[in-house]
């Protein structure tokens, strides 16, 4: 087996192997700051960064091609989303830790739609839609029953989301 790290300080994507081995799958001069990974096939990797391909910090989505290394920008500007995480469905879920939202991407159409909370309004309700609230989400992962946990980083608890 074999473990994807984002590098954030270096802004690399590396390979670990079991044994501690790493490779270096990317390292370009406009992959900035790497944080949320998310596989949505066995060669499709998708990569939250805090740059986008100008060096702005305002949050990039990439694309990369396992086979060939090559990072292609999807989504620029689009927010510093740290937390990402693929749904069954093949679209991908997003916390967005400075606006207090979950988003939803959909790579086959390009369409991003909030899932929970309000941009910009940040606190602690449970709620659908934008009536939730979120202070700072960091992470996210799909729990076993098909729902989102989401890490809501300043409220110091695990959030449950209903997709």
């Amino acid at each position: 087996g074999m473990a994807l790290v984002a590098d954030f300080y270096s802004g690399r994507i590396v390979e670990v192997s079991a044994t501690g081995t790493g490779r270096t799958l990317v390292r370009d001069p406009t992959f900035a700051r790497p944080f949320g990974l998310a596989m949505t096939s066995p060669t499709t990797l998708w990569i939250q960064t805090d740059r986008d391909t100008t060096g702005a910090p305002v949050g990039a989505l990439w694309r990369l091609d396992l086979p060939s290394g090559v990072p292609h920008e999807v989504i620029g500007a689009h927010g510093r989303n740290r937390g990402l995480t693929a749904l069954p469905d093949g679209r991908l879920a997003m916390a967005d830790q400075e606006l207090g939202i979950i988003r939803l991407f959909d790579p086959a159409t390009g369409r991003i739609t909030v899932l929970a909370g309000t941009a910009g309004v940040l606190g602690y309700t449970d709620g659908s839609g934008l009536i939730a609230r979120f202070d700072r989400p960091r992470d996210l992962e799909v729990s076993p029953r098909g729902t989102l946990l989401v890490v809501d980083t300043n409220n110091h608890c695990l959030r449950e989301v209903t997709l």
